[in-house]
């Protein structure tokens, strides 16, 4: 028995035990009004009282708007960004040319956008944010520390990726209103996520807390995560990716930090005050993140590194020679060998899952680039599409037969070929040059 409730009862007795205090709370349940907490979307309350952030608008505490949880940081409507001399350096130092310094102005728009998702736990975007960055010091850890000076320590979670399908890690979830997590470790593998994209997407998931009896939550509130290098995981839906935001951090100030700012500045009030302001005040009210260019190109490099698949296409597609590559005869049996070399421990992914992946790629390519050589068939016939007086480069790098043998030797070979495969097929036609074809 913790939180509010568990102090209050301390409050009137020091003394109290933990099965006194299970017994004043279901004579309470059972003897006063249950009121539902505020569900409004825009709705958000801070120290100083409820946050209409659609209308724009602060209105006072009432008894008719419920929550079990608020921001510690009043809004002020006459905060303006603080210009602060820095006795170190004799330098000035303001919140907007800081923010402005880490990356372009769509870095900056997203940075916002995640601190009033942070601030907004009621509004649902169902995305887990990612700040990335390989080299570390890009201000990661300052943005998610302002985040939490924002809200107040006691209203934040730190739980690691890895940690979601843990027996207890949940167990601080109940009270937060964000998850924000500094680091994670390398090397990351999670072959489990269900909790996690639960808890994402607020779905119902069971609070296991020590010595309490379990019970199901959804929880309302952002995830932040950062990494130094994208996680592998599990996940053969794409389900999962779905579920990301990315936000690389183009920066790296190694050696040329300025420790003042995550040390003191992002703690004051001023700073504080006009950040909340601007984010629940000047910016537009959302419940979604806006896809820029480097959130783009940041889930296709996730998915390039998670997917292996998408990595052997990358690798050796360009490579092709021929018009139509067969799915399971040609890809799929070269794609089996170069994962072995590769990822000799893994876990070697089926037929079908290999197509539906492959399926997949040209889908989401196409969409990226209309103008993207490949299309999937179900059937075309081989004879208009694969030219045996040309060998085929993938079947050549993998070994793989018949097609090894048939490509580049004409029609000697030709009758180890199927008149009709499915697979990727050339939606332009390409005639061989001369220069490409064996003797």
């Amino acid at each position: 028995m913790e939180g509010n409730f568990s102090l209050l009862v301390e409050s009137y007795k020091p003394t109290v035990t933990l099965r006194e205090k299970k017994e004043i709370y279901n004579y309470v349940r059972n003897r006063v009004q249950v009121v539902e907490k505020c569900m409004i979307p825009h709705y958000v309350a801070v120290g100083n009282g409820i946050v209409d952030v659609l209308n724009k608008k602060l209105l006072p505490f009432s008894p008719d708007l419920v929550f079990t949880s608020k921001i510690q940081t009043n809004l002020n409507l006459a905060a303006t960004n603080p210009f602060i001399t820095i006795p170190e350096d004799g330098s000035v130092w303001d919140f907007d040319s800081w923010i402005a310094s880490l990356g372009s102005a769509d870095f900056v728009h997203s940075i916002k956008e995640v601190i009033q998702a942070a601030c907004l736990p009621l509004a649902p975007r169902n995305k887990m944010v990612l700040f990335y960055n390989t080299s570390g010091n890009g201000g990661k850890g300052t943005i998610c520390q302002l985040i939490r000076n924002l809200l107040g320590a006691d209203v934040t979670a730190s739980i690691k990726l890895n940690d979601f399908s843990n027996p207890f890690g949940l167990a601080n979830l109940p009270k937060s209103v964000a998850v924000i997590v500094d680091e994670n470790d390398v090397g990351l593998f999670i072959k489990n996520l269900s909790v996690v994209k639960a808890v994402i997407t607020g779905d119902v998931v069971t609070i296991n807390q020590k010595y309490e009896k379990a019970y199901d939550y959804s929880f309302h509130g952002l995830v932040l995560e950062c990494i130094n290098e994208y996680m592998r995981v599990q996940d053969k839906s794409g389900s999962f990716k779905r579920r990301l935001f990315i936000i690389p951090f183009p920066c790296c100030f190694n050696g040329i930090e300025k420790k003042y700012i995550k040390e003191r500045l992002i703690y004051r009030k001023d700073v504080l005050e006009y950040v909340l302001k601007t984010v629940l005040i000047t910016m537009d009210y959302r419940d979604t993140f806006t896809e820029t260019a480097e959130s783009k190109a940041a889930l296709y490099e996730y998915e390039s590194y998670t997917n292996t698949v998408v990595a052997f296409l990358d690798e050796f597609l360009p490579t092709a020679r021929w018009n139509l590559l067969p799915a399971t005869e040609l890809l799929y049996e070269a794609y089996k060998v170069w994962y072995r070399n590769v990822s000799p421990s893994g876990n070697l992914i089926g037929r079908n899952d290999f197509i539906d992946s492959l399926k997949n790629y040209v889908l989401m390519e196409t969409k990226e680039n209309p103008q993207f050589p490949w299309e999937w068939t179900d059937s075309t016939r081989s004879k208009n599409y694969i030219d045996l007086k040309v060998s085929e480069p993938i079947a050549i790098e993998f070994g793989i037969d018949p097609f090894l043998r048939a490509g580049g030797c004409g029609n000697y070979y030709s009758h180890l070929i199927k008149e009709k495969y499915s697979g990727l097929k050339r939606r332009n036609f390409v005639v061989p040059n001369d220069n490409d074809k064996e003797d």
